[in-house]
């Protein structure tokens, strides 16, 4: 129900987004607001998930106008190509990026930190340390966090 909601609203966002006629080499084109060059870098922050949603809109208009002017969806190839939508898809594509790249950088950390951990108990135990040795010890949080990682990291691969 709730999809079916976002959808509708997406839809009606898409019906009133204007659209200006097609102008210089461009097949289609979008409302020159919501492009990334009409954002100056000294405007006020927007959040990221408002943005996406206004590039997700974006980006809906011009594939269905370029559906109803080729008679079929636009492929990746067409939308890279198109100088007035590939910088919106660029934009669009380049949200998530910094937010992964932070993540990735601390499960490194964490791991490099356990694994020096490791190697030091190792080297008095004469043995690989167990689950409970590192739930036991200084590195439990450090632990529990590669954990919630690693838990991150499956679920996803299931959503995909």
């Amino acid at each position: 129900k709730k999809k079916k909601e976002k959808k509708e609203r997406r839809a009606v966002s898409a019906e009133s987004t204007p659209v200006s006629a097609p102008s210089g080499p461009s097949d289609v084109s979008v409302t020159p607001d919501v492009t990334p060059a009409s954002r100056p870098e000294e405007s006020p922050v927007v959040k990221p998930k408002t943005r996406k949603a206004e590039l997700v809109d974006t980006l809906n208009v011009w594939k269905a106008e370029f559906a109803e002017k080729h008679g079929r969806e636009p492929s990746k190839k067409d939308i890279k190509t198109d100088p007035v939508i590939a910088p919106v898809y660029e934009e669009y594509s380049g949200l998530g990026k910094e937010k992964k790249e932070k993540k990735l950088d601390r499960k490194k950390e964490v791991v490099k930190e356990l694994n020096a951990w490791k190697a030091a108990y190792e080297a008095e135990h004469g043995r690989q340390p167990k689950k409970k040795d590192m739930m036991g010890s200084e590195v439990r949080e450090l632990y529990a966090e590669y954990l919630e990682i690693m838990k991150e990291k499956e679920g996803k691969k299931g959503e995909g």
